[in-house]
């Protein structure tokens, strides 16, 4: 039995007339049904009759009734004397069928009849209680819970353990208008269990100077407005203290060309889905899945989660995993690399980083099969800066492009890719002003080596591929020894 009515049917066949009086059968028979009915429609608040009275005049969709152990919602505006559902259950024109809350248990969220005096919800990760304060005694009709939470008639729902009620349910729409004003719009923000809607314009600081960046904050507050600070311009910029009380709304970086990079949210999964076009001859090639711009970034980090198909049009078997990528830069380049990913069989090289001379790193992925094909399920931004407009998507598998370096994917767990970033060098003076490698663009280097002292800072390493007949002499600078 796995409905009401199911049971419904079966105690009809158990109560057959005869085994008590007939009169007596068709009262219990009468009775359960009467429950049964009640239960299929949603328990009713005693404070809460709605049920339908034909001297009412009834508005349109506002105002739910019950009738023949239905729960119904009247069409047309002014509705009176209009019977609801006739003897044979037709029903009305002037009327529509709606579905109700049980009210016993906590369920997720879906449109319907809300008649009791407590009713919650589960909805996007947070539990919900109907404010009767707002929406008053009467049995609720609930059609957008996001509109309703932003009326204050759904109210989230703190506690131990719980985010304490202050999140974010619509960052809004955020543009930088000239070089002095911004503006927010469409925010949606919940704070000490009030929702606030805003659309606010702000004076800002002017773009920062040249070879400077800065981070800016929008913050909002428990008045329904919100505040825009900033930290100080530098070529490493700090971000702004963010006052107690308060809940982030936005954080932007400017930087000194003007461009405003938009911070998303820490273990925010962004709404992207990317997949490569499927190309055939493609094992050994290489597809680009995104390309960001590091210039005035101190970190980024990436999470991809992705599915390579078993075939190219298969979408739910084959390789899942994560692809994980940290990048810290400094200058401008990659100074300490960890590039790493996990599925059920993950091989070095899986995907490739690769460094180009316009400040831009780009991820491409290795196709195994003949019939390539990687597809992004979601990314999330674990660090730094992260935009939908990096990714790439139907990009055909070919040759790696050229660049200035590279690291190579490692299976998670394995100790990760090159943690120094070594920038390609010829010649025989070995500089420490950043780590270099030398003799590892196909050509090894030949001769006498030099230990230049210009610009060298501690940390730097060098990594010298030599190949010549003779040991070459090594000569360091003087009073190094």
């Amino acid at each position: 039995m796995s409905t009401w009515n199911d049971v419904k049917s079966y105690v009809s066949t158990q109560l057959k007339p005869g085994v008590l009086g007939n009169t007596d059968v068709q009262k219990i028979l009468n009775s359960i049904n009467a429950v049964i009915n009640q239960l299929n429609a949603g328990s009713l608040d005693p404070q809460n009759d709605a049920t339908w009275n034909p001297a009412t005049s009834y508005p349109a969709d506002t105002q739910p009734v019950i009738y023949r152990d239905t729960w119904l919602l009247s069409n047309v505006a002014n509705n009176q004397g209009n019977e609801p559902i006739n003897s044979s259950g037709v029903v009305h024109p002037t009327w529509r069928v709606v579905n109700a809350s049980s009210g016993s248990g906590i369920k997720a969220w879906e449109a319907g009849v809300y008649p009791n005096s407590l009713e919650i919800v589960f909805y996007a990760g947070t539990l919900y209680y109907l404010n009767r304060g707002v929406v008053g005694a009467s049995p609720f009709s609930s059609t957008d819970i996001d509109a309703e939470i932003a009326a204050n008639q759904w109210t989230a729902m703190s506690g131990e353990g719980g985010a304490g009620g202050n999140y974010v349910i619509n960052p809004g729409t955020f543009e930088q208008t000239d070089a002095t004003n911004s503006s927010l719009t469409g925010v949606v923000y919940v704070l000490d269990g009030s929702t606030y809607n805003v659309d606010q314009s702000f004076s800002t600081q002017s773009t920062p100077s040249s070879g400077n960046s800065r981070w800016e904050m929008y913050v909002g507050k428990n008045d329904g407005t919100i505040d825009y600070l900033y930290g100080a311009e530098a070529a490493d910029p700090s971000r702004p203290s963010q006052p107690s009380g308060t809940i982030a709304i936005r954080e932007v970086l400017r930087l000194d060309s003007g461009e405003v990079r938009e911070e998303i949210e820490v273990s925010d999964f962004i709404e992207t889905k990317f997949r490569t076009a499927v190309t055939s001859n493609s094992t050994g090639k290489y597809a680009l899945i995104w390309r960001g711009n590091i210039s005035g970034v101190n970190n980024y980090g990436i999470q991809i989660d992705y599915i390579m198909p078993a075939q190219h049009d298969d979408a739910s078997t084959g390789r899942i995993g994560t692809l994980n990528l940290n990048v810290t830069c400094q200058g401008g380049s990659p100074e300490a690399v960890k590039f790493e990913n996990q599925d059920s069989n993950a091989q070095a090289g899986d995907f490739e980083l690769l460094e180009f001379n316009d400040g831009t790193l780009g991820i491409y992925q290795k196709s195994t099969h003949w019939w390539g094909r990687v597809e992004a399920l979601r990314v999330r931004n674990n660090t730094g800066l992260v935009l939908e407009t990096d990714f790439y998507d139907n990009q055909p598998y070919a040759a790696l492009p050229s660049s200035e370096n590279s690291w190579s994917s490692a299976p998670s767990g394995s100790g990760g890719s090159e943690a120094n970033n070594f920038t390609p060098t010829t010649g025989t003076t070995i500089t420490f002003d950043q780590s270099r490698k030398y003799g590892f663009n196909g050509t090894p280097v030949t001769g006498n080596l030099t230990i230049g002292v210009t610009g060298a800072k501690e940390k730097n390493m060098a990594k010298v591929l030599h190949n010549d007949s003779t040991e070459p002499t090594i000569t360091p600078p003087g009073g190094w020894i």
